[in-house]
């Protein structure tokens, strides 16, 4: 009987790694992890920019709740906004402008 004769190299692996079904398991992990089109790169960065979209989402929300509110404050007092904000006046008033020059 013929005594098995390996390569060289193949001897030097470990006993595990000379298992075809385990290198055949090493190399399919390999395969999904680094190399397909869903590997741990692209899946982290899908993962950022999805925290992203929802943190900008918030974001929006809240400031839509802000101008919600302006809204409301701005139809409750609209003489006073008006007054402030565009320097209108009834007909028999006069508004001056005080500026500050700090120089």
């Amino acid at each position: 009987m013929r005594a098995k004769t390996t390569h060289p190299l193949l001897r030097r692996l470990p006993p595990p790694f000379r298992n075809r079904y385990s290198l055949t398991l090493i190399c399919f992990a390999f395969w999904m992890l680094f190399i397909d089109r869903h590997d741990l790169w692209t899946q982290w960065k899908l993962s950022r920019t999805m925290q992203k979209l929802t943190d900008d989402r918030k974001y929006y929300e809240d400031k839509i709740d802000e101008i919600k509110n302006d809204e409301l404050d701005v139809q409750k007092h609209k003489e006073k906004f008006a007054r402030e904000k565009y320097f209108m006046s009834k007909a028999n008033e006069d508004v001056f402008i005080i500026e500050n020059s700090d120089k």
